[in-house]
């Protein structure tokens, strides 16, 4: 009796132990969509990712434990572009379209690299894959140096990254 009640103790401690360590968190999978022609997004990010920088803001999100992996081309044709530049641009119907195919094809966000009419300014914007909520980061001036700065580029993404939560 007291070895089947020590093994159902264990038993149960294991499960409420692998329970509580999946609880909470949430390691991000999301797309990135760069819109600049020259890369610019695309490369900032693999710079800063490759040195496995994490900007402190990214622990202010209770259910993000940071971004676990991002996926920078070759996405499945229902991710559509056309869609995320309409939802960015204020159409709701292409966030809602753009979070169904998100949600269907096991992302939980996206993030677009959007540069103004002039060429000079970019915004990373975030969008959520449960409701389509987008949400901008701050204004990036395009760099001389060809790389956006790892500590701006990461605050941008943490607000943007609103919409993910």
């Amino acid at each position: 009796m007291r070895r089947l009640l020590f093994y159902s103790f264990c038993f149960i401690t294991l499960l409420c132990a692998s329970l509580a360590a999946n609880a909470g968190s949430k390691p991000l999978v999301v797309a990135f969509f760069d819109f600049s022609k020259t890369e610019l997004g695309t490369k900032s990010f693999k710079a800063m990712r490759d040195k496995n920088f994490e900007h402190p803001c990214w622990r202010k999100f209770v259910e993000i434990d940071g971004i676990e992996s991002v996926q920078f081309d070759k996405f499945p044709k229902a991710l559509d572009r056309t869609k995320l530049i309409e939802a960015v641009h204020g159409s709701a119907a292409s966030a809602t379209e753009f979070a169904k195919a998100l949600s269907a094809e096991g992302f939980n966000g996206a993030y677009a690299f959007v540069m103004d009419a002039s060429g000079t300014y970019a915004t990373i914007y975030g969008i959520s894959y449960q409701s389509g909520a987008i949400s901008a980061g701050a204004s990036v001036r395009k760099p001389a140096s060809g790389l956006i700065d790892k500590d701006l580029l990461s605050k941008a993404l943490c607000e943007a990254s609103r919409a993910l939560d």
